[in-house]
This record gives C-alpha cells, sequence and structure tokens, in this order.
C-alpha cells in the first residue's frame, strides 16, 4: 500500500463507524496495528484526530496484545517529528489520552499454577516414554 491509499482507507473506516456502531478494542488494536506497520504519519488532513479520539474514549479492559498494538502505534508517532506535531494539534484531552497509553504497562502474566505445571511434566514423560519429541 501506499501511504495515499491509507488515508483513504482509514477514511473509509471513519465514516463508517459511528457513536451508535463503535469501534471495537480488536478493530482498533488491528488499525493501530496496520498504521504502524505501514509507518503510517498523519497529515494535516488525515483522520488522526479521529484515531485518538477512539483510543482516548475507549474505557474497556484491552487484552495485552491489543494494548501493544495501540502502544506501539502511539510510540511510533513519537519518533518522528512530523508524529509529534501530529501530537502537539490534538485538543488538550486526546493528548492525555495518547500519554496515558504510552504509560500504560501491560498487566504482569499470572504465575503457572502448581498444576499446569505437574501436568506439563507428566504429558513430556508421556510422550518421552512413547518416542514421541515434545517441546515444553
Amino acid at each position: 500500500l501506499q501511504a495515499e491509499q491509507t488515508g483513504h482507507i482509514l477514511h473509509r473506516i471513519v465514516t463508517v463507524t459511528s457513536p451508535i456502531r463503535p469501534m471495537q478494542a480488536e478493530t482498533l488494536a488491528s488499525l493501530c496495528l496496520g498504521l504502524t506497520l505501514q509507518r503510517w504519519m498523519p497529515s494535516e488532513s488525515s483522520d488522526f484526530w479521529q484515531v485518538a479520539s477512539w483510543l482516548g474514549a475507549l474505557d474497556q479492559a484491552v487484552r495485552p496484545s491489543h494494548g501493544f498494538s495501540m502502544r506501539n502505534f502511539a510510540l511510533g508517532l513519537l519518533i518522528t517529528p512530523e508524529g509529534r506535531a501530529a501530537i502537539d494539534g490534538l485538543r488538550p484531552d486526546l493528548q492525555k489520552a495518547m500519554a496515558r497509553l504510552i504509560r500504560h504497562t501491560a498487566t504482569p502474566r499470572r504465575p503457572v499454577s502448581d498444576t499446569t505445571l505437574k501436568f506439563r511434566h507428566e504429558a513430556a514423560e508421556v510422550l518421552r516414554r512413547a518416542g514421541r519429541p515434545y517441546d515444553l
């Protein structure tokens, strides 16, 4: 995709999404990941403000992988002067939302239970005795 095509796709997403049918966290994470991979930079006429608004309005807990995609999107903007200028051009509440997104740390993984470890060990032993390759 060319940068111009990315802008057209983003504009179409903005057009289709509405307050009645808000963007789901999974969709927003996918959008952020795609924009990050494309190395998309907002222009003055882009719909970046809407993406920032969706990120700011996100009021539900997101999966760690989704949070990483959103955070990487925001960090990717900060590494260029154009991206920093785009964030500077946002309303103060949206700037705060972007800052919250960057500061957010992923929830730590729960430790593996003793029962899970025992089961993995037993499964590995059965596979070893059967001569099957296994990987824990």
